[in-house]
């Protein structure tokens, strides 16, 4: 069976380790305890709240899941817990139950201790393996990865395993950012910076990741919304020494910076950021 490989993993938890600033820095303090950090979504990209957007975020990915009664809800790569948790509070009247894996220890010690505090009796984690988890066949209803596929090695056989433990009818959620076009030196270099510091081990082309999905006969549906995951005045690269961030740590700098220059590839259409609903035959 399929495992991911020791160097990958060493290379996730030093990347949740050292960003442990640059999450409790720049990220959102949810009201379980946790903090979120991913893109946000902003309906009008002139006047922009932070917060809002990333709020507003999350509450697009679970909409996008289409969450049904008494269904069950992994979510793949579920970080600290800030979506595991947003999904059992929104539908703990509704008999879901919700599941979260990752395979950082950084990342569960974390929600663990959110789920101390908070005891949702409808949410759970364990640290396993996206190539090969612990779950029979047919067990969950929706299957989420928020900005977690990325960190995948093997992404066609990951979307494999989370489509066999996918019911019939059930449905992989996929909200990421992926390639759309040739990118120059530049562009690559960025890219091989980000990913390296992120414990990332390919960011895939979209045709790519929706030939994945259509070998396993699954239903696709895309829908990209790079025009509202764009934050203004990106034109220019990132300037260390002018920004007002306030990091103590230069791992954290340095992955801001990176960030930013990944929203100019963006900005230059050579990448977008999808949502993608595959639906079990």
């Amino acid at each position: 069976m399929a495992h991911t490989s020791k160097e990958l993993l060493i290379n996730i938890e030093a990347h949740y380790q050292n960003s442990a600033d640059l999450f409790k820095s720049w990220g959102i303090n949810t009201s379980d305890g946790t903090f979120a950090l991913h893109t946000g979504f902003y309906s009008d990209p002139i006047n922009i709240q932070e917060n809002d957007g990333v709020s507003k975020m999350t509450t697009k990915v679970i909409e996008l899941a289409d969450i049904g009664r008494n269904q069950r809800v992994l979510d793949a790569g579920c970080g600290m817990g800030n979506l595991t948790f947003e999904i059992g509070n929104r539908y703990a009247k509704h008999n879901v139950r919700v599941h979260g894996i990752d395979i950082s220890s950084t990342n569960l010690h974390e929600a663990n201790s959110a789920h101390q505090l908070n005891k949702s009796a409808n949410v759970s984690f364990s640290k396993q393996d996206y190539l090969n988890t612990a779950f029979p066949d047919n067990t969950f209803d929706r299957v989420v990865f928020f900005e977690s596929l990325a960190h995948a090695e093997d992404k066609p056989e990951t979307l494999r395993e989370m489509s066999r433990i996918l019911k019939p009818q059930g449905k992989i959620i996929i909200a990421d950012m992926f390639i759309k076009s040739d990118l120059d030196a530049k562009q690559t270099s960025t890219l091989e910076g980000f990913k390296k510091l992120s414990g990332i081990p390919s960011i895939e082309n979209l045709t790519a990741i929706l030939s994945y999905l259509s070998l396993l006969d699954l239903k696709v549906e895309v829908n990209e919304i790079t025009s509202n995951v764009l934050l203004p005045d990106q034109d220019e690269p990132y300037d260390l020494e002018s920004s007002d961030e306030n990091f103590s740590d230069e791992y954290s700098i340095k992955l801001q910076g990176l960030l930013s220059d990944v929203q100019q590839i963006m900005h230059h259409d050579k990448a977008g950021y999808y949502f993608i609903s595959a639906t079990k035959l």
